[in-house]
């Protein structure tokens, strides 16, 4: 919260950092590297997941089973 008040051009810096989050062959890496970069951009929900999706090789996806892509529940 505090960050988001004093610099907002830092939550742009860690946003455009964010975007380094690429699969380069290890899903765990990438992972690490999304969730190191968005400490301080502050990306969540359905934006974040669709950040994700976009960034996993289409092989990966074909194997994870997602369902409800918006977090409602029956």
């Amino acid at each position: 919260m505090k960050l988001s008040f004093e610099d907002k051009h830092a939550k742009d810096v860690a946003y455009a950092d964010l975007e380094r989050g690429w699969y380069e062959g290890c899903i765990g890496d990438m992972f690490t590297t999304i969730h190191m970069y968005n400490a301080k951009a502050m990306v969540s929900g359905a934006a974040l997941t669709k950040f994700i999706l976009d960034r996993l090789p289409h092989k990966g996806l074909e194997q994870i089973h997602v369902i409800d892509l918006t977090g409602k529940t029956d």
